[in-house]
């Protein structure tokens, strides 16, 4: 078999899908992370730099709109004119025996208020996701939309940058999976998996008899003692499973594409299974 090459993505196998794969699932980590996965804040920096505002919910609605709700003061902020912010998302793994910082979305962009009339319309005919609204029918809280050109994704594989209107155009965000809700659930179809065959998968990724990309590798920090040897779930979705394996040396993150992308937990857990076979020769 032909040596790994190298590229800006890490180590590449001459027999790996084309790069359409890696950016499927780049789009898809991008595109959950707007929708509502992990924890938001922004920074309205022209008018108070050094003042992060925690949004309690964040999603998408189904005609592509970004939207925060919020019970933080914001009454330093004008509610007549656009803000300029920048808004940040952080997502960590689904993962119960150690904290990963899974990725990380940026963008510079405009938030306007939605007022009380316009707030009561949205709530009424269910426009907003499940959780913005909830937030958002606090008499506390403030509504707002945010609009921008361009996303920024950060994650194991470097910064990608992505256009916003491609992200959030409408047969993305009606198959998007999973959802914010489903992150559990989809992580769980994963932890199902015995502890020495995720093993063996992220080596079969590794030594490239399993078709993959490795994301990163960096130094160990001295910190991860305790988990030196084990194999972590970064991240699975529809697209595939990102995987990271602690060494004595070196921290290494992979990703392996399904055959077919998942659409639902159960398609999800056969997609999963249709990865191991081939770790077991």
């Amino acid at each position: 078999m032909a040596p790994p090459s190298r590229s800006r993505f890490g180590s590449v196998r001459s027999d790996l899908p084309d790069a359409r794969a890696l950016q499927a699932r780049n789009a898809s980590v991008a595109r959950r992370l707007l929708a509502g996965a992990g924890s938001a804040s922004f920074v309205a920096f022209r008018h108070d730099a050094h003042r992060d505002l925690d949004v309690l919910a964040h999603g998408l609605t189904d005609d592509g709109r970004l939207v925060v709700a919020t019970v933080e003061d914001v009454s330093h902020l004008p509610t007549d004119e656009s803000v300029e912010i920048r808004l940040d998302v952080r997502r960590e793994a689904t993962e119960a025996r150690v904290r990963i910082l899974a990725a990380t979305a940026h963008l510079l962009g405009r938030l306007d208020w939605v007022g009380a009339d316009e707030r009561a319309e949205l709530l009424a005919t269910g426009a907003l996701p499940e959780e913005v609204a909830l937030v958002a029918s606090a008499p506390t809280a403030a509504l707002g939309v945010v609009r921008t050109d361009r996303v920024l994704l950060h994650d194991a594989g470097g910064v990608t940058p992505m256009p916003f209107s491609e992200l959030v155009a409408d047969e993305n965000v009606s198959h998007l999976f999973p959802s914010s809700t489903q992150e559990v659930d989809a992580h769980e179809v994963f932890a199902e998996v015995p502890t020495h065959i995720v093993g063996e998968l992220f080596e079969a990724i590794l030594d490239g008899s399993r078709p993959g990309w490795v994301m990163s590798s960096k130094p160990a920090s001295p910190g991860c003692s305790h988990s030196i040897g084990r194999v972590y779930c970064v991240d699975v979705d529809a697209t595939g499973a990102t995987l990271m394996k602690v060494g004595a040396q070196e921290t290494t993150v992979v990703f392996t594409a399904f055959a077919e992308q998942a659409h639902d937990i159960a398609s999800l857990g056969l997609r999963v299974a249709g990865l191991l076979p081939m770790t077991r020769d």
